[in-house]
């Protein structure tokens, strides 16, 4: 997992520590390149042949990570910053149209039980 500090912090033999160079590359940047290869260095820490699978400083020095210049990359973090706005608006929206139609079902099997609803028209056409 990636994460970016702005407080000082320490580290021990689980983790590991990334300075980049302000003008080489964006932590942001590199926090976003990272998370997106998960599943890429799992596979890299499973494959140590370990039964505990993890990643070692030189899997890191290994690990090749694609660095554009550094308003390319602030164009990519503005990009996908938008885009996972409008997917996060787009799940809000699902989940509150969901949460919708469960009220509305609560509501009306309450009215159906209460009396207030009469379905026996409605279920006498039912096959």
């Amino acid at each position: 997992m990636s994460a970016v500090l702005s407080i000082e912090a320490t580290i021990n033999q689980h983790m590991a520590s990334i300075t980049p160079k302000p003008q080489r590359v964006s932590s942001r940047y590199l926090h976003m390149y990272l998370t997106a290869a998960y599943s890429e260095l799992r596979a890299i820490s499973s494959a140590s042949g370990s039964t505990k699978a993890a990643l070692t400083c030189e899997d890191i020095k290994r690990f090749k990570v694609v660095l554009p210049p550094i308003d390319e990359q602030q164009q990519l973090l503005s990009y996908v910053s938008r885009e996972f706005a409008r997917v996060a608006d787009a799940i809000n929206r699902a989940h509150r149209q969901i949460e919708l139609v469960q009220e509305y079902c609560t509501r009306l099997v309450a009215d159906v039980v209460t009396g207030k609803l009469d379905v026996r028209e409605a279920a006498a056409q039912l096959p």
